[in-house]
């Protein structure tokens, strides 16, 4: 569960772990910096994008301007915005396949080829249906979610 980050990082610094800590997406949450503080300097996290309204990419910061305006706050983390990418995404199979039939959305989807998600391109193949997409890693500076590095990976292993 994401909400249990925050205090496990500040029980880790606490008990003199000072080096680096590294995890995956439940780390994005707000609570890593609320509830760790200082202590979360040096967490370093893989998620699906740096969701910053000022450092964020150009499709990032838009979406957070209209998720605020619709919703009356930021979004927590980048589910959110995957979320977004995944109805689109749907949108698209389904306009590519020409009508609502599972088969030929499904097909539509194994054939989506660099989808301009906002939290990054998105490609599919019919082999693993795992999709291939960026991996962006946050680094916990000063108190604040920066990017640390986008990273596509070349391939994309069998589930």
């Amino acid at each position: 569960m994401p909400y249990n980050i925050g205090p496990l990082v500040k029980q880790f610094r606490d008990a003199g772990i000072t080096g680096p800590i590294v995890g995956g997406d439940g780390y994005d949450t707000p609570d890593l910096l609320t509830v760790a503080g200082a202590a979360a300097d040096n967490v370093f996290f893989t998620t699906h994008a740096l969701m910053d309204a000022t450092g964020g990419t150009d499709a990032i910061k838009k979406f957070m301007a209209a998720y605020k305006t619709e919703y009356g706050h930021d979004p927590e983390n980048a589910f959110a915005a995957l979320g977004y990418d995944t109805v689109y995404l749907m949108v698209d199979a389904i306009k590519r396949a020409g009508s609502t039939d599972s088969a030929a959305v499904k097909a539509a989807i194994e054939a989506t080829k660099d989808f301009p998600g906002i939290t990054g391109k998105i490609t599919f193949s019919a082999d693993t249906h795992v999709p291939q997409k960026g991996v962006t890693v946050i680094a916990v500076k000063g108190g604040k979610f920066t990017l640390g590095a986008e990273v596509v990976p070349d391939k994309v292993p069998a589930p």
